[in-house]
């Protein structure tokens, strides 16, 4: 088998919602086509896709790389860059490097407030065992810096990243077409050598090819609530899509090292998520599950009987009409206790009984939602 020449390291499947037309199979279907190897799958702040595209990558006999583009607080605080948001690729070596990933995933829903979950610094200081950083995209505290002539400003910011990811740390070059990256790319080579940080190059991948760049502008618009026509939303570029090694090899052929690095660190990612059976709380024994839902069902029952009694004329024959209701709740429940799902009906039941309490003491929708993610990973 001819070794690989470039490795896809930030990809954004469907899961990035109104970011990507990719669907997991389509990336997986690519991938094959072209013998690639293994591909990563870096959806903006979340992991909702890992265990869909493990399993898939691994019916394609392809090595799947888990990752995520995140959003934190600026390391050097706003009024360093005037911005208040710094981006970082972080991608999963080993099962720890994937525990810490989804921590820090989850803490970002938890941190959102109902927005976007743009991180704390606490919650990536202490979780970078077994991770993989790379930055110096357009959206980086290190790109903005180097863009706006902060040297001082940069370098600090990598002194940062360069104690928390030893050896572990790696800068991106990017060429979509964009003047801003063609005037940033020598800034960071200069600071990629001086500081003996390794490159890599990086396409970010939102749609499957150069023809469903309109497609994937009309997806944005949704996202953004505008039109097309709006001059001033947020666009991407025809040449955010999956592009071939052929292509990157030709795109980077004066960066070889930057090309190779892809493939280095596609070897340094060995982690796949197991697939394993649902964690749910114990509800007691099937025999208590079966009795306490039996009894919540009946209970419940007679609390709305009055209210389809009014429904119905007064001369209707009311102990008939009961007896109708009374077999098929029994049919449904006996379909339910068959199948083993008293304990799942219970559980959901709990979370819904929750919401309404929590629902009428929460004043707020962020805070709300909040209290429901809380609640969720508690």
């Amino acid at each position: 088998m001819v070794a690989p020449s470039f490795i896809h390291l930030r990809v954004h499947s469907s899961y990035s919602l109104t970011q990507s037309t990719l669907r997991i199979k389509s990336i997986g279907d690519w991938a094959v086509e072209g013998k690639q190897p293994a591909i990563a799958l870096t959806d903006k702040s979340n992991l909702f896709g890992a265990l869909e595209f493990a399993s898939t990558m691994g019916d394609f006999g392809v090595q799947p790389i888990h990752g995520s583009v995140l959003r934190f607080k600026s390391i050097l605080g706003p009024q360093s860059l005037g911005a208040d948001d710094d981006e970082l690729l972080l991608l999963a070596q080993n099962d720890v490097g994937f525990e810490n990933l989804m921590s820090i995933v989850s803490q970002g829903f938890l941190e959102a407030n109902g927005g976007d979950p743009i991180l704390s610094l606490s919650a990536l200081s202490k979780r970078t065992q077994g991770l993989i950083a790379l930055t110096g995209s357009l959206e980086s505290s290190l790109g903005k810096s180097l863009s706006q002539g902060q040297t001082n400003v940069a370098s600090e910011h990598l002194d940062w990243l360069q104690e928390r990811f030893p050896g572990r740390l790696y800068i991106e070059l990017q060429r979509h077409g964009l003047p801003q990256q063609r005037d940033l790319e020598p800034k960071l080579f200069e600071v990629a050598y001086e500081r003996g940080i390794p490159l890599v190059a990086t396409n970010a991948a939102h749609f499957l090819d150069a023809t469903q760049f309109k497609a994937h502008e009309a997806l944005m618009c949704i996202g953004q609530g505008t039109t097309v026509h709006d001059e001033n939303r947020k666009t991407l570029t025809a040449h955010h899509y999956l592009k071939s090694p052929e292509e990157m090899g030709r795109l980077f052929s004066d960066v070889p090292e930057a090309l190779n690095n892809s493939v280095v660190i596609a070897k340094r990612c060995s982690y796949a998520p197991p697939k394993r059976d649902p964690i749910l709380p114990s509800m007691g024994s099937s025999e208590e599950e079966i009795h306490t839902l039996t009894n919540q069902v009946k209970a419940g029952f007679d609390e709305q009987w009055e209210d389809v009694l009014k429904a119905w004329p007064q001369d209707e024959d009311r102990d008939a009409l009961r007896k109708v209701y009374e077999d098929r709740l029994e049919f449904e429940l006996g379909v339910i206790t068959k199948m083993g799902f008293s304990g799942y009906f219970l559980i959901v039941a709990d979370f819904i009984d929750w919401v309404k309490k929590e629902w009428h003491s929460s004043w707020s929708w962020p805070r709300f939602w909040s209290r429901v993610f809380s609640g969720l990973l508690a």
